[in-house]
């Protein structure tokens, strides 16, 4: 039974980091330089990872019916993306990535062209990908899979933990610049009337652009940069200003 979890932790890990080996290319190719893609600092992408789990516990009995493995892949896999989505939302107050301006989309979180690519790539994944890879999996030894899951699980734990800890830090920060940024808009009584770049243009020379402010925004921490590098379209659903502001001189200083 403990050798099931240590394959299963391994299958789980190999196809985040092809998850991420997908995302980067196509972020890549999409902004035109190198993106890290991906939640995490290392090279996974979980939600990957997670996706392909789900579709081999639960559609590896109709490998034999192609049409039945995509169309049901393209449900679970959809489903998977809104709630990642959704959950991401809910607890760091930001959208990481935003379908809009795609036709049949669904609230921005998921789109009729990524659900059927991610519906291709299960297909792969059953037919060719999984196969392949219990393979070379069954010609390890157990205890060396065991070790060294061991080794990368520490190593992936530390990673998530560092992250949500850098996101909310990051989040904290944001806070207190929006507050500044928000107090300054209501000192104008003509901010009403004036484009977004033109008050915060004014706040920049502003009482309220502090010593404290500034060194919040000039602050640099290699997780946040990276971050805000990888999902270039990530925007804040409380601190919006701020975090625009984070972004546009992270992009002047690449």
């Amino acid at each position: 039974m403990e050798m099931v979890f240590v394959e299963v932790f391994w299958w789980f890990i190999i196809y985040s980091f092809i998850g991420w080996v997908y995302e980067s290319i196509l972020c890549s190719i999409t902004e035109k330089k190198l993106v890290n893609r991906g939640f995490l600092t290392g090279p996974v992408c979980p939600v990957y990872g997670c996706g392909a789990l789900i579709i081999i516990f639960c559609l590896s009995g109709v490998k034999d019916n192609l049409l039945a493995l995509f169309l049901s892949s393209v449900v679970l896999t959809t489903v998977l993306e809104y709630i990642t989505s959704y959950l991401l939302e809910k607890f760091f107050h930001a959208k990481w990535w935003d379908y809009s301006q795609y036709r049949f989309n669904v609230n921005g979180r998921v789109c009729l062209w990524g659900s059927l690519i991610f519906g291709l790539l299960s297909v792969a994944v059953i037919e060719w990908a999984h196969p392949f890879i219990t393979g070379l999996l069954g010609k390890i030894s157990p205890i060396a899979l065991l070790w060294a899951g061991g080794v990368v699980f520490g190593v992936f734990l530390c990673d998530v933990v560092l992250t949500v800890r850098s996101i909310l830090t990051l989040n904290g920060r944001l806070q207190e610049i929006q507050q500044a940024i928000n107090t300054f808009k209501g000192q104008l009584a003509e901010a009403s009337s004036q484009k977004k770049q033109e008050i915060m243009e004014r706040f920049e020379t502003s009482e309220f652009n502090t010593k404290h402010i500034k060194a919040l925004v000039n602050r640099r921490k290699f997780q946040e940069r990276r971050l805000l590098k990888a999902f270039p379209k990530l925007t804040s659903l409380r601190y919006e200003e701020a975090l625009e502001k984070l972004k546009s001189l992270i992009y002047k200083k690449k």
